[in-house]
């Protein structure tokens, strides 16, 4: 809760807004799990071309990894399902950028902030259905101050797809370089080791091309990759996982019941709360997307002015994902790959076909590299990607 204030002037934009977070969740107490802030304020010189100046002041509880799921799909599985489908961590502290951007669709900036990161305990949120069941253990993370360092590029040319080559484009890259002081949980013993320098660099992309094929017709690609440069190890928060909604679907999400653990790379079985543990992921996505038209009215009604029925558009869906993770150096035997990209064979894949109506999505998903797993059904609101 909180204001917003934004004003376009000849030369530019000035946006800035303080907002105060309040957390629903059980036990509702007088402290940081409780009560934070997010504080934002962003200057723009020039209009359709120019400079981006901006900061931020924020204490906040963050997902691990947002990629996967939009936060009213994660929010809704919560509500709804008692399904946690995120592991959060705090993060306290403030940061500074400075780009350059050419309209609405292309921006890149660079940003540093300090940052002080915790774990935060498992809370009890209001749920419709299975309220009495215990919640999965949110894991731990390390602990301790981080300076950071962010190159950030984003373009997006969606609302340009009929330009063959220029249009339908949608690219998020981070490359982020972080050092400081870190205590690392003593996995699987409770507690945390003594504070040590930490210093490490990681990089993640997620990338995205919408193609026309006809009129009705759209063929679209995905690939997210990311994870660890060099060989400084990454600390828990940044380290990454598949498989589940949004990656790769014929798979329950943290569910691996085989030695060669692709998912989080050794985190359900050594892990309070079956933490992810990989180093590096790499997962790609394509699908294939027809319009359909329903039709649907009442015509045996004596009033004209109102007939019920439905009216309105869809789009059929057939898809396929694959993908996985890996560990660097000192990983789990069975999920470590030091160099390059592990064998194709090895990668997890999934087939699957939907039905997509705009604001709801409902899709049908089977692992094929595990013929054994059943078929997943999955409910998205919007589109997967």
């Amino acid at each position: 809760i909180g204001p917003r204030f934004r004003r376009t002037t000849d030369w530019g934009r000035v946006q800035v807004e303080a907002l105060g977070v309040v957390r629903t969740a059980e036990p509702v107490r007088w402290d940081r799990g409780t009560i934070g802030h997010d504080a934002k304020a962003e200057v723009r010189f020039g209009n359709a071309y120019g400079l981006v100046l901006g900061g931020r002041l924020f204490d906040v509880v963050d997902p691990i990894e947002a990629w996967q799921l939009r936060n009213a799909e994660a929010g809704l599985s919560t509500f709804i399902r008692h399904q946690d489908l995120r592991d959060h961590y705090g993060r306290h502290g403030g940061e500074a950028s400075l780009g350059g951007r050419i309209g609405d669709e292309v921006s890149l900036s660079l940003a540093y902030g300090r940052e002080r990161w915790r774990s935060v305990e498992g809370r009890n949120p209001i749920t419709l259905f299975n309220d009495r069941e215990p919640w999965r253990e949110n894991p731990d993370v390390a602990q301790g101050t981080m300076d950071l360092l962010s190159l950030r590029l984003n373009v997006d040319t969606r609302e340009r797809l009929r330009a063959p080559w220029i249009g339908g484009w949608y690219v998020a890259a981070d490359l982020e370089r972080g050092q400081g002081t870190l205590a690392t949980p003593l996995a699987p013993l409770p507690g945390y080791g003594a504070a040590a320098d930490a210093e490490y660099t990681r990089i993640f992309v997620d990338a995205r091309r919408y193609t026309n094929l006809s009129p009705g017709t759209q063929l679209n690609f995905r690939l997210v990759a990311g994870g660890q440069l060099g060989s400084d190890d990454l600390p828990m928060q940044r380290k990454l996982s598949v498989g589940g909604p949004g990656s790769i679907e014929g798979y329950d999400f943290r569910r691996s019941p085989y030695d060669d653990d692709v998912f989080t790379c050794g985190g359900i079985a050594t892990m309070p709360g079956r933490a992810t543990l990989c180093d590096r992921i790499a997962v790609a996505q394509v699908e294939l997307r027809q319009d359909f038209h329903v039709s649907w009215v009442r015509t045996d009604w004596d009033d004209d002015w109102w007939r019920p029925g439905f009216n309105g558009r869809g789009q059929w869906v057939i898809f396929a994902d694959a993908g996985r993770g890996w560990t660097v150096g000192d990983g789990v035997a069975a999920s470590r790959y030091d160099s390059g990209i592990p064998p194709l064979s090895s990668f997890r894949t999934s087939l699957g076909l939907g039905l997509d109506f705009g604001g709801l999505g409902i899709y049908f998903a089977k692992a094929v590299s595990t013929p054994r797993e059943k078929v997943n059904v999955l409910v998205r609101l919007g589109r997967r990607f």
